[in-house]
């Protein structure tokens, strides 16, 4: 895949997708069967058919009537329309000044990739040089004033290798974020990396005076056991002359397969900096304000096994 071009992975056409912690996580790299292989008795190079996505395996989400009843507060979708995902997402790409993810590149098998807003932009098929391509949106929620769908992309590289992108993510008025998942399959092996990202049009500064709380939503990712969660956001500042935040609180966490309960992800003390970016002292999470009068927050996490990020409106 020496011809594919320096990478920022979106959900609907503009998410990201990225893996790790820029300066204290990793990369997540998971081997398994190949989805596609040559036809036993076939010829030595076979013939490069139509990738669809009903080749591949399901959806991050296979229900989402049923995904939907597990997490409190959530409610049917108000926008259904794919192309109106579509366009809602690229939107705030296009728009977007600052990018969050995970990591800030990614190795996929033998290939390394890197992140940027530019390439954000892109359609899929553009950013991967990818022919037979084939993709879908679909929506599944809205919950806690946030919007999320679910994306699937497939095709073929010019190294005839099978790509496949799956996100699941919300979007605001100022903002995005979303957990990803990009897997390629040579024919011999299988190799998928995970990232959460969140971007947008950044407040670039800090609040001074008064107090404050964000509401909203978060989605991951578990880096071994391959489970999609879901659950609440909370962010305080009891006093923003303190400079940092109270409490990071990510909680009602449930699993989307089996509604299982997944412990609450906590953080206290976080320090803001004068441009509003705000990361932990593991740099286990990391984060900014979006907006005019930091109307919205939004950020990445890496923590106890689970990727992904979050984000959510002034409350």
């Amino acid at each position: 895949m020496n011809t594919m071009r320096l990478i920022a992975i979106a959900l609907p056409m503009t998410l990201l997708l990225a893996c790790g912690g820029g300066g204290g996580s990793s990369g997540t790299t998971v081997t398994r069967t190949p989805t596609m292989t040559p036809p036993a008795g076939g010829p030595t190079t076979p013939p490069t058919p139509m990738v669809t996505l009903e080749t591949l395996p399901a959806a991050l989400i296979t229900n989402e009537t049923t995904a939907r009843g597990y997490i409190s507060g959530s409610s049917a979708p108000t926008i259904t329309d794919s192309t109106a995902i579509q366009t809602a997402f690229q939107m705030e790409a296009r728009e977007a000044g600052t990018l969050l993810a995970s990591d800030d590149n990614v190795t996929i098998g033998s290939n390394t990739f890197m992140f940027s807003l530019e390439e954000i932009r892109k359609g899929a098929a553009d950013r991967f040089n990818l022919t037979g391509f084939d993709s879908r949106y679909s929506p599944v929620m809205d919950h806690q004033r946030v919007m999320l769908a679910q994306y699937r992309a497939a095709g073929r590289t010019d190294d005839n290798d099978v790509l496949e992108y799956q996100s699941y993510g919300g979007w605001l008025t100022e903002s995005a974020f979303s957990i990803d998942i990009l897997t390629i399959d040579d024919g011999s092996n299988e190799s998928s990396a995970l990232v959460g990202v969140s971007y947008g049009d950044a407040s670039d500064s800090r609040p001074t005076s008064g107090s404050g709380r964000w509401g909203g939503s978060m989605v991951g990712r578990h880096k071994t056991e391959d489970y999609l969660v879901q659950g609440s956001a909370n962010i305080r500042i009891n006093s923003f002359a303190d400079n940092a935040l109270t409490i990071l609180s990510l909680f009602n966490i449930k699993r989307l397969d089996t509604g299982a309960s997944v412990p609450n992800l906590d953080w206290t003390a976080v320090p803001i900096d004068a441009n509003g970016n705000f990361i932990s002292s593991d740099r286990d999470v990391k984060g900014t304000f979006y907006g005019n009068g930091h109307t919205e927050i939004g950020g990445t996490f890496d923590k106890d096994g689970i990727i992904g990020a979050f984000g959510g409106p002034r409350q």
